[in-house]
């Protein structure tokens, strides 16, 4: 007992020493010593901080950058580490709220020409595809900001911006779930500056969500006299007259708004006729010397669909009332009586029509009518004429031949590809098909041409080949994913376009020195992934662009001649039809239902496969192969699109008008009828 007292004792005693030495050590430690601690106590709490500032920055930028595809899906995010730390450090975040949600339709006009110290308008139509209502003002007002990069000062910017980064006002004053609104903005061209600018805009509900993806306006400025913008901005009218929109006006005084209107609402059978009486007071100090009174086209989310109103006792089918020479002086009434025909298809639908005085247009003084179309449109439309399969007349049986199976040029290869496949996949060397391995699905490839030799590798294999090597699918649902592939869509980013159907091949040749990526595939399978309209459009209007493409594919895997040599029919771009492949054919089932319902179906002339050219739009006729190209081609005429007048034309002119199309499968034709309008002599034939 004693024995462990006396260690206890003697532990005790080392720990009070140990205890005083230390605190001796610390009392006579130099001031040196003291502040180098406390710097590095400092030093520590500051890079804590620029970390997390870091950490937030780079965050916030990632967010952004998917923030297309949160958008699409209207997903609320409400909680992020970059959210957190942003609340940290006061820095604000904005989320995309459920509810917000658009689609961009057309933006006009798409290039602008401006002088120095001249502002002209730009109105981009968007689809309220969500579940509220937009307002022109309120707390969740719509605008646009400039984007690519986000809030950038625009050198385009003027008087009438919400500030260097913000500017648009929307058009009408509520917008919808289901209707297209339309915000109008300003370009401004800088004074002392002449060349091409081009600025990327993106429509916002504000502090709420974006809504679409960005667009880009293309502007050339121009030398000019730079005007006072800040009392005297100058502005282009956006009339249908050429020449009035290019004028350069006054604004200045120039105002006024919708005093009343005759109806609130009208519900009415397809095609029905509506007469209204809109009363507008001229509020400025300026006289209207002369209006038109235009309607804002309201559209579908699909290829630009634009919805009619138009009846037979307006103006013209841009302008549906003139004022014929009445002067409208400052505080005087004009009240303007018009007729409207209402849409064709069943459904809610919001007509609307600006005033603009002397090309200026009077952003206040627009009359809207929701019209309701009834349920008995669709009855209307029924005729018995469409009742009955339009397999029985529009076409007849041709000479069956097998469906082709067309070669695609993808990609020209700088690099290796590398792909995998759903299923397992032959790989097959040369015209004589030598079968050298069967490569289990899911398990990564890769081949690329070296100079000299193709080069291909496959977990433990690797393969050197004189000639070029084929990847043939087990059928035509075998699906590759091409991973070293990157073709995202713009208007929505988390879309990569890299997967096709049935055969991959990889193939040098030197008539161009190049080596191509080849999808070779059924012609059914490749037109379902030919992406030139959306999935909305009009039935009649889907068959008769794809029967049309089938007929350009057609003659270009009959004839061989564009690219002779480099062992494709085609190319999946612009050169010839935009293919994106399998990815565009799973999210357009409508397209799909439209190549089935008009399968082997081509256009011939006197027994002959056409060349189908077709384009965008037109200004209210198209050209001919002769006007164009010098060479005469019978079925290549000039013919009148009426629905296109007034409008700038997009494309070549030759063969067959998108839009024209368009209007007159909203008019009630048929496919075959708008092939044979556009087309000259030509009749539909089955060919498999």
């Amino acid at each position: 007992m004693m024995f462990e007292d006396r260690n206890l004792h003697e532990t005790i005693k080392r720990a009070h020493e140990h205890h005083v030495a230390n605190f001796e050590m610390k009392r006579d430690k130099s001031m040196k010593d003291i502040l180098t601690d406390r710097w590095e106590l400092v030093s520590h709490v500051l890079a804590a901080f620029f970390l997390l500032v870091a950490m937030s920055l780079a965050l916030s930028f990632f967010e952004s950058s998917l923030n297309v595809s949160m958008e699409a899906q209207n997903v609320p995010v409400s909680f992020s580490v970059a959210s957190v730390t942003n609340a940290m450090l006061g820095i604000p975040t904005a989320h995309a709220r459920a509810g917000y949600d658009g689609l961009v339709v057309i933006t006009e006009p798409g290039h602008v020409t401006v002088s120095n110290g001249e502002a002209k308008a730009v109105r981009i139509k968007v689809k309220n595809t969500g579940s509220e209502t937009w307002y022109r003002e309120g707390a969740n007002y719509i605008s646009a900001y400039t984007y690519e990069p986000k809030y950038h000062v625009s050198p385009l910017r003027g008087p009438k911006w919400r500030s260097d980064h913000q500017v648009g006002t929307l058009m009408e004053s509520s917008v919808a779930p289901g209707q297209t609104g339309t915000v109008e903005l300003f370009v401004f061209g800088p004074p002392g500056f002449e060349g091409e600018l081009t600025e990327h805009f993106r429509i916002s509900a504000e502090d709420v969500s974006w809504l679409g993806g960005s667009v880009a306006v293309n502007v050339t400025v121009v030398s000019g006299e730079t005007a006072d913008v800040s009392s005297n901005e100058k502005v282009a009218s956006p009339s249908s007259d050429d020449s009035a929109r290019n004028d350069e006006l006054d604004i200045a005084g120039y105002d006024g708004f919708l005093l009343m209107k005759s109806t609130k609402q009208v519900t009415v059978r397809a095609n029905e006729e509506v007469s209204l009486r809109a009363s507008f007071k001229n509020s400025g100090t300026e006289a209207w010397s002369a209006y038109e009174l235009t309607p804002v086209a309201s559209a579908l989310a699909a290829a630009n669909t634009e919805i009619s109103y138009y009846h037979p006792s307006w103006t013209s089918k841009n302008v549906a009332k003139t004022s014929a020479g009445k002067v409208v002086t400052p505080g005087l009434v004009e009240r303007i009586d018009f007729t409207f025909r209402a849409p064709h298809q069943t459904g809610s639908y919001t007509a609307a029509f600006q005033l603009v005085a002397d090309g200026v247009v009077i952003p206040d003084a627009i009359v809207e009518i929701p019209v309701n179309v009834t349920s008995n449109a669709a009855e209307i439309l029924d005729s018995p004429k469409k009742a009955a399969p339009l397999t029985q007349t529009v076409y007849r049986e041709g000479v069956k031949i097998e469906e082709p199976r067309v070669r695609v040029g993808i990609e020209i290869l700088e690099a290796a590809a590398i792909f995998t496949a759903n299923t397992e996949v032959t790989v097959v060397e040369s015209d004589v098909g030598y079968e050298r391995f069967v490569i289990p699905a899911g398990q990564g490839m890769e081949v690329n041409f070296n100079g000299s030799k193709y080069v291909f590798k496959s977990g433990d294999i690797l393969h050197v080949a004189d000639s070029f090597l084929r990847f043939e699918g087990k059928n035509e649902d075998t699906i590759f994913t091409i991973s070293s592939r990157d073709d995202v869509r713009s208007w929505n980013t988390s879309l990569n376009d890299n997967t096709f159907r049935d055969t991959l091949e990889v193939r040098f040749n030197d008539v161009k020195d190049r080596t191509w990526l080849i999808n070779e595939l059924p012609m059914e399978k490749y037109l379902r992934g030919i992406d030139e309209t959306s999935d909305y459009a009009p039935e009649e209007y889907h068959k008769t662009l794809y029967t049309s493409a089938r007929t350009y594919a057609t003659y270009a895997w009959e004839t061989k001649t564009k690219y002779a040599g480099e062992h494709i029919d085609m190319r999946s771009s612009t050169y010839d039809q935009v293919y994106h492949g399998y990815g565009a054919e799973t999210r357009r089932p409508n397209v799909v239902k439209a190549v089935i319902d008009t399968a082997g179906q081509t256009v011939q002339y006197d027994g002959e496969t056409i060349i189908a050219a077709y384009f965008s739009r037109s200004d209210g006729r198209t050209r001919s192969w002769k006007s164009v190209w010098g060479r005469e081609v019978p079925y290549a005429q000039s013919v009148s699109v009426p629905c296109e007048v007034g409008r700038v034309k997009w494309g070549h002119g030759v063969g067959l008008s998108a839009g024209g199309a368009l209007c007159m499968a909203d008019d009630g034709s048929t496919y075959d009828e708008i092939l044979k309008y556009f087309y000259t002599g030509v009749e539909l034939i089955k060919r498999w």
